[in-house]
This record gives C-alpha cells, structure tokens and sequence, in this order.
C-alpha cells in the first residue's frame, strides 16, 4: 500500500461521511471507496494468517510502545477524544498532575495508590469523574496526569491540600480554562521531555522530534529542547497509558452525507484538513481519504467578534 499527501478535496455532497463529535471538536473522515478484501486474519492475539499464502506468522511485538506506534497513536486518539467529550465547559475540570517523592516504577502500586487516593479526593472534594493518563518522568519514575470533571464549576484545588491526599509526593493542579483543544493539548504533552543535552538522547529518539520550546520556570522564561514522545519510549510493550471512571462518556460517530455534515458544522471553524491518496497496484486498488477537523469553540467566538463589530458599527453610524 502506497501512501502519499495530495492537496485538500472537496467530497460530492451526496457522499457519506463519518462524523466523529467529542464535545467541541467534531471529525469528518471522507473515504472514496474502501478496499474490502482483507489481507490476514488474526488467529490469537500473537499470531496471523496471510490470507494469500496461508502463512501463518507472529504479531511484531517491540519492547516499548514507542516500537508499536499503530497501538499507540490508536491509544492516543482514544485518549484525546475522551478527554474533548467531556471536557466541554473548561470552568468544571482540573487538571492534576500526581509525582512520587521517590524514584517508583511499579505499575500494580500506581493504580492502587490512585485508588485511594481517588477515595479521599471525592471525600473532600465531593464527586468528579476522571480520565487519568500515566506516564515515566525523565529520572525514570511513574506518575499521573488526572483530568477530574465536575457535573458543576470545579472547587478551588489547592496544591498542597491535594498533595496530602496524595500521600506520596506532590501535586500540580492546572486549570484548562484557556485551551480551546484540551484533548489534543494534553496528549501532545503526554510522552514530551524537555532535555537538556539532546546528544545524550537515548532510547530511540531521533533529531526530527527534537524542537525549541520557550517555557517559564519561577517566573523567568527560557529557551528549552523538547524531544517528542521521548517518555513514551520509556513505557514497556502493553503499558496501560490511561484509565477512566464509569461516567465518563465516549464520543458519538454517526453517518451522514457530507452536504448534512457542512450544514451541521456551519457555524464551527474548520482548523485542520488533511488529504491522502492511497494506492495498492498488487489489488488494482485506488482511493482517496480527507480528514477535517471542526473547532466549536472558536466558532462561537468568531460569530461574538462578528456581532461585536456589528453593534460598534451600527453605534458608529447612529
């Protein structure tokens, strides 16, 4: 299978599309044709059958999830749309960040020290469902990214009360008022490490995922490198990267022509489109697909600007 960018395209409006909507962000997946003759089929979670030849052979399992970017782009995804589901009013969420005081790698005693903390949080702080992403800090230590969402505005989160609930280090409370893309913007800085000597890299981090960065440290700004994904290297093969309460709900997908989804996302502001070509000659196989993504957010702030140029005008003219 062949893959390669070609420029945006514009779908006949009788054409389905699948459309994907997690809270204020809204996907629309446009396939011309899909090829629907399978290659394998798997037989056990290790091993597939190549449906042409009847060979049977083992799943590439590597040693990180960095090895299998499939299962962890897929894992990813999943993550940020939970997170954009359900985190659609900012004012009622917080973000909290779980660390250890000491070096602590055991996954088992992760959770189990979330659990009760999770108990003695809700005591507190009355109830919230939460999203909650692990991840390996640089020195080689556990801990977690919490996103709690309240049914009301989000209680005051003090960092040091919250950090005595913890009970095991500290904690770092965040307030995700000013980000318009919170799912995207929390798996983006999922796996990121900020370093200091990018020649000492290891673990199969390569130059294009270095980038300068301007961070703020006690009030100072400064220039830092980032290695993308660096931390996620970090993380064995089958790593669990998030969990979720019963109450936190899954993005809705549906199937429609593309002529309803541009009437239904009319007033929303398209942020990113993306278009493939995908070719398979073994198959005489030809398609194209376009992604686009919708932003409701800045849609709604877009037609507030509009009409507050409106009034000043008409006031301008009276």
């Amino acid at each position: 299978m062949i893959i390669e960018r070609i420029d945006s395209i514009a779908p006949p409006p009788d054409a389905p599309v699948r459309v994907k909507m997690s809270g204020n962000i809204a996907e629309v997946k446009y396939t011309q044709s899909a090829n629907q003759i399978p290659r394998i089929k798997k037989i056990s979670r290790d091993e597939y059958v190549v449906l042409a030849t009847g060979e049977v052979k083992k799943f590439g399992r590597g040693e990180s999830r960095l090895d299998d970017r499939q299962s962890l782009r897929e894992s990813l995804t999943r993550l940020r749309d939970y997170l954009n589901a359900n985190v659609t009013d900012a004012s009622k969420a917080r973000w909290v960040t779980l660390t250890y005081r000491e070096l602590m790698s055991d996954q088992q005693r992760l959770y189990d020290d979330f659990k009760a903390f999770n108990r003695r949080c809700r005591k507190k702080y009355g109830h919230y469902e939460y999203i909650v992403a692990a991840e390996y800090q640089q020195r080689g230590s556990l801990h977690l990214h919490c996103v709690f969402v309240f049914d009301k505005n989000a209680p005051y989160m003090a960092g040091d009360e919250v950090a005595s609930l913890w009970q095991q280090g500290f904690a770092k409370i965040r307030r995700l008022t000013s980000i318009d893309d919170v799912g995207r913007y929390i798996t983006a800085y999922i796996g990121d490490a900020i370093i200091d000597q990018p020649e000492h890299l290891t673990g199969g981090v390569r130059p294009d995922q270095l980038k300068s960065v301007e961070v703020e440290e006690n009030g100072v700004k400064a220039k830092k490198i980032v290695a993308k994904r660096a931390r996620i290297a970090m993380m064995p093969s089958g790593f669990n990267l998030y969990r979720i309460s019963k109450g936190i709900k899954p993005p809705t997908v549906s199937v429609m022509s593309t002529e309803q989804a541009e009437k239904m996302l009319q007033d929303w502001v398209l942020t990113y489109q993306a278009a493939y070509k995908l070719t398979d000659e073994s198959r005489d196989f030809q398609s194209v697909m376009c992604t686009s993504y919708y932003n409701k957010v800045l849609g709604q702030r877009e037609k507030e600007l509009f009409n507050k140029a409106k009034q000043e005008q008409r006031r301008l003219s009276d």
